[in-house]
């Protein structure tokens, strides 16, 4: 009996031994892959500069385009929205970089202690003496001032993991940004144009009228003088 315990406690013992062991793993890195070079095509192009490296403001001349641009830059609340989550994540890379330094921090407190006579701490401190012919008094005063620091030594990487991923969010949030104002300003700019499409559309439809009309006066004057017939005006008329 006596080597069965042992042998059950030894068991116990390795499998304790074992879940510890495997508990302590550090977190592994992950290793990021190379980057592949982008072909020198895709920079240098033969027709134009490619308009990743321009900005909205030169790529576009009209003045009251770019006046409604700012307009909707600024009232659009999807675009504030992502201006403060940008203020956020920077916010949050600023505290993750400050976890990994000591930090210091002072405090003070004053308070008074009293201990009840009929306790055992009152009935010592009414029998003792602080000073000589001087008993510890019933109103005890408590100060304390000082400081404290705190730092912690990151072994196993989780701050500067922690760190990493702040700053890949806040890298997140300016390309969110980004993408969100070039979506705006393509959409700006596609009703502008279109909106001038549409108003020289209506000037050609108002000159073409004018041009009927002029000719309707023309074939209806020839008409007067004999040089044509009703068949001419009923054209123009129907045209």
């Amino acid at each position: 009996m006596i080597d069965m315990k042992n042998s059950k406690f030894l068991t116990y013992t390795i499998l304790l031994f074992t879940l510890l062991v495997s508990s302590c793993k550090t977190a592994q890195t992950i290793q990021q892959t190379g980057i592949k070079p982008i072909p020198n095509s895709f920079f240098i192009g033969n027709d134009s500069i490619s308009a990743a490296t321009n900005s909205w403001r030169e790529y576009f001349s009209d003045k009251n385009l770019i006046s409604l641009i700012d307009t909707a830059l600024a009232g659009n609340l999807d675009a504030l929205i992502a201006v403060q989550r940008i203020e956020q994540a920077k916010a949050a890379v600023q505290y993750r970089k400050g976890t990994l330094l000591p930090t210091v921090g002072g405090g003070g407190a004053a308070a008074i202690r009293r201990y009840g006579l009929y306790t055992m701490d009152g009935a010592g401190n009414s029998t003792t003496e602080i000073l000589p012919n001087q008993i510890v008094p019933a109103n005890l005063p408590d100060y304390f001032v000082g400081l404290q620091t705190a730092w912690e030594a990151d072994v196993w990487g989780k701050l500067r993991n922690r760190k990493k991923a702040s700053m890949a969010r806040y890298l997140a949030s300016v390309e969110g940004k980004n993408w969100l104002v070039t979506n705006l300003v393509t959409e700006v700019a596609t009703a502008y144009y279109e909106l001038l499409a549409l108003d020289h559309e209506l000037e050609i439809i108002k000159e073409t009228i004018s041009l009927q009309e002029n000719a309707l006066s023309l074939v209806t004057v020839q008409k007067e003088a004999a040089a044509a017939n009703e068949l001419a005006v009923s054209n123009f008329r129907r045209s």
